[in-house]
């Protein structure tokens, strides 16, 4: 079974092709599972704020569930940006009943990390120290299925050193309290050479014991879909981790 669990349509501000469109381009390339993973922000100054109408989002779900029995299996979820600063808005979420929560940072001081305002204000060691603070704190915060795309800045910014410290302590908090690693194959279609996380930070993580991860191209259309996903199962395979879906909350490991 191949899948990909980061998906968006649109129902999120910055993605281009209907929820159907991505389904029918998922069951042409022989996908046994997607999940859609639609933005969630509730930060007033982001452009998502407010953009994902939840209800309609989930009957549209239903209903490409409806029209794909058999084909495909279909699962909704939200890419859920910084839980711990909206704590009542995420337990809101987690009452709705999407099949995964995910998780992620996407900014540092309320700006986005192609934002020439950020590195006017802070060097790019201070942009990744106060990154990985952040994604400790929404780790220690958890109640969501799976971190998205840890070392995320590296999409804009090229790092400078590695703030292992931290970083460990992301992983064993991920560890103890049962949340996946996403393996996000983004970068890869980019003309990158690596995933995110990339890889040393995957055998760090299998080297503290963990094990649960998920894939994902994060594609915002079509075109995207299913991109460079044998690179994550390889990397899956490499380090023996366990890869699966959720569904209703739960883990089912594929492979």
């Amino acid at each position: 079974m191949l899948i990909d669990l980061h998906l968006h349509s649109d129902f999120s501000i910055d993605a281009e092709n209907s929820l159907e469109e991505m389904v029918e381009k998922a069951v042409a390339l022989g996908l046994s599972a997607i999940c859609f993973t639609e933005h969630l922000e509730f930060g007033p100054g982001d452009q998502e704020y407010g953009f994902l109408k939840p209800a309609a989002f989930l009957k549209a779900i239903e209903e490409a569930r409806e029209k794909y029995q058999g084909e495909i299996i279909i699962l909704s979820g939200v890419e859920f940006s910084e839980p711990h600063n909206y704590k009542k808005e995420f337990q809101e979420t987690a009452a709705m009943g999407f099949d995964m929560i995910m998780a992620a940072v996407h900014s540092v001081d309320q700006m986005f990390f192609s934002d020439q305002a950020l590195l006017e204000k802070y060097t790019p060691e201070e942009v990744y120290s106060s990154y990985y603070r952040l994604v400790l704190a929404a780790v220690q915060f958890g109640g969501f299925d799976v971190l998205a795309h840890l070392d995320f800045p590296k999409r804009y910014i090229k790092p400078e050193g590695e703030d292992r410290g931290v970083i460990e302590e992301i992983l064993q908090t991920l560890i103890q309290k049962d949340i996946a690693l996403e393996i996000n194959t983004s970068l890869l279609r980019k003309g990158r050479e690596e995933t995110m996380p990339e890889e040393w930070i995957l055998k760090f993580y299998a080297d503290l014991g963990g094990k649960k991860v998920t894939i994902g191209s994060d594609a915002h259309r079509v075109g995207e879909l299913g991109s460079h996903l044998e690179a994550a199962v390889q990397l899956v395979k490499k380090y023996d981790l366990s890869c699966g879906y959720y569904k209703n909350r739960r883990f089912h490991q594929v492979f």
